[in-house]
């Protein structure tokens, strides 16, 4: 569940969330990403091509936001 801090930044768990980037923008990164919104939400991972699920599956065509986690300072 994502919550929010005392000085309104969003987190998942114990990390800190980049803001919400609408579908047609890509991620510059590999990796895993939080897809869908604030209140309903699943992990998807970037390849650097396709959107996959959680079983490895290629996602042809993403329809949902997406935030990643914010690098530690």
């Amino acid at each position: 569940m994502i919550r929010r801090n005392i000085w309104d930044e969003a987190f998942y768990k114990e990390y800190l969330l980049t803001g919400w980037y609408p579908p047609e923008i890509e991620p510059v990164r590999k990796g895993w990403y939080l897809v869908g919104c604030n209140q309903i939400h699943t992990l998807m991972k970037w390849n650097g091509k396709f959107w996959l699920n959680r079983s490895g599956r290629p996602v042809m065509r993403m329809f949902a936001a997406w935030c990643g986690w914010k690098k530690p300072t």
